[in-house]
């Protein structure tokens, strides 16, 4: 039954007075995605008012990269009667970004066609939990990076005295000796440095489309005569796909595992490297055949500075850590002490989620009118 004019205007009244008493910013589309109207709250979370938003399309809401899938998307599932609620990335008036909660749900019957979006800004939220998740991590790097400048000083000066001492006296054999040994050492505290000070100011890496085959040669070329000396055999079980990824930052992350394998080898010296892709994941894994690591040490072998070797700084499966989660992956390590121990590192290829990578159903989209 057709609403009558006295009723459609009752119904608007009672729709503002329930969008003013929202919290959220709401706006309402037809199925096109053409802004019907809106609450008050959109000026606070983009900065239109809702004169000025009316009879746009709600594309302009949208960041440049989700035009041609993400937005068109949402108006397929709101036509589908189905509902989003997710984290977002949008755009207010000024071309700023912001994180926003976005829940959409249509109305869909004989008489109303229309789609609702409730949007939360939680833009100074994501960054007070980013800041509260990183503070002590920052202390910490901070102090690392502190204790790396104070100690490269006096390290290189007392390198060169060294050396001056060295060559302006008459060495025996012991003093040989001596020199060797206390040139050895400075070198292996220089080398610790260099390691903390990587850590400490490590750059976003800089990604770009690699094949797997290129990294895991490449470590194996690194480290052949390590490998070779070590007595050890390297076992490649690669299967070759690209993916998105910072070349050098990823060789170092495995030739780090690789070097850890090569000192822990004994009894049967293997190390295998295996890779694949899978559910747009590449999947590596790096295991050996050597003492492995006790169970109650595995929950710390990431921390910087753990480390349960006598000579060992306990930098560089932090590293490793850092290099993985920059790619936006996750590592993690198995080992049973006596046997064998492995590291599996997970990397997504497309870091975003489908419904922004792709077309959902048979669909045509034009970013400025919607679906067709």
């Amino acid at each position: 039954m057709a609403l009558d004019c006295d009723s459609v205007f009752k119904y608007k009244e009672i729709s503002r007075d329930i969008l003013l008493t929202v919290q959220s910013a709401v706006i309402i589309t037809d199925p096109e995605g053409n802004i019907l109207d809106a609450n008050s709250k959109v000026r606070d979370v983009f900065g239109y008012t809702v004169d000025g938003l009316t009879g746009k399309s709600m594309s302009i809401l949208f960041t440049p990269e989700d035009q041609n899938f993400l937005y068109p998307n949402l108006l397929y599932l709101a036509n589908q009667c189905q509902v989003y609620d997710d984290e977002i990335m949008l755009l207010r008036r000024n071309q700023v970004r912001f994180f926003a909660d976005m829940r959409m749900t249509s109305c869909r019957d004989s008489q109303t066609a229309m789609n609702i979006f409730s949007i939360i800004d939680i833009d100074k939220t994501k960054k007070m939990e980013k800041v509260f998740n990183q503070i002590n991590y920052e202390d910490l790097v901070k102090l690392a990076n502190g204790v790396a400048h104070e100690i490269r000083n006096p390290l290189v000066g007392i390198g060169g005295f060294l050396r001056k001492l060295y060559k302006s006296c008459v060495a025996s054999v012991e003093d040989e000796e001596y020199y060797n040994l206390i040139n050895s050492n400075l070198k292996k505290i220089e080398s610790i440095v260099e390691k903390v000070e990587f850590f400490a100011g490590m750059p976003d890496p800089v990604m770009r489309k690699v094949n797997i085959t290129d990294i895991t040669d490449g470590v194996y070329q690194e480290l052949a005569s390590q490998i070779k000396s070590g007595g050890c055999a390297l076992e490649l079980d690669v299967e070759p796909f690209e993916f998105m990824a910072d070349p050098e930052f990823l060789i170092r992350a495995l030739r780090i595992l690789v070097e850890n394998a090569i000192e822990s080898c004994s009894g049967i010296p293997r190390i295998t490297i295996k890779a694949y892709a899978q559910d747009n994941v590449c999947r590596i894994s790096v295991s050996d055949s050597g003492r492995g690591i006790a169970a109650n040490v595995l929950p710390y072998v990431f921390h910087p500075f753990f480390s349960t070797k006598p000579d060992g700084a306990g930098i560089d499966l932090s590293i490793l850590k850092r290099i993985v989660e920059n790619h936006q992956g996750k590592v993690h390590v198995e080992s049973r002490e006596g046997e064998w121990t492995c590291f599996y590192i997970e990397i997504p290829h497309e870091r975003r989620k489908k419904i922004r990578t792709n077309l959902l159903g048979d669909v045509q989209q034009d970013p400025e009118k919607g679906l067709s």
